[in-house]
């Protein structure tokens, strides 16, 4: 069943033994991950995957699995993209997966996009006034 899920499309994958305290300490942070990216624009799946379960895998992304829990990315095809290694908490993996995942919405909303230009041009307005304010103080060093 992993391999045909892997072969669509990329998921966050855990690999993980049920006696395992690092494994049981992270479990309920893991599944808040699940209720967090259930409703997102994220085009991938979040999978925890039994030690026994590892032998039946044909991908190989399980050749990299060292210890528990393993946490890694694996792309279309069951290739190991990238391991997870920063903190165990719900907000940190969350963010490495955004990170590592292609949203499926597409376009930007307008909204965004204005939002990134009003940045753009504050930031031009501030470089502007700096250089003017720097021009100013040159002037005032060379008439002395």
């Amino acid at each position: 069943m992993f391999d045909s899920m892997v072969s669509e499309k990329p998921a966050f994958v855990k690999f993980y033994h049920p006696e395992c305290g690092h494994c049981i300490s992270m479990a309920p942070e893991w599944d808040a991950l699940k209720d967090e990216l259930n409703g997102s624009t994220l085009d991938a799946n979040v999978i925890e995957v039994h030690a026994d379960a590892i032998s039946d895998i044909k991908s190989n992304c399980v050749r990299n699995i060292e210890g528990f829990p393993t946490l890694m990315m694996v792309g279309k095809g069951g290739e190991a993209t990238e391991a997870y290694n920063g903190e165990r908490t719900r907000k940190h993996l969350a963010a490495f997966m955004k990170k590592n995942v292609p949203k499926s919405g597409g376009r930007k909303s307008r909204r965004r996009r204005k939002k990134r230009k009003t940045r753009t041009r504050r930031k031009h307005v501030r470089r502007t006034v700096k250089r003017k304010h720097n021009r100013r103080k040159n002037r005032r060093k060379t008439r002395k």
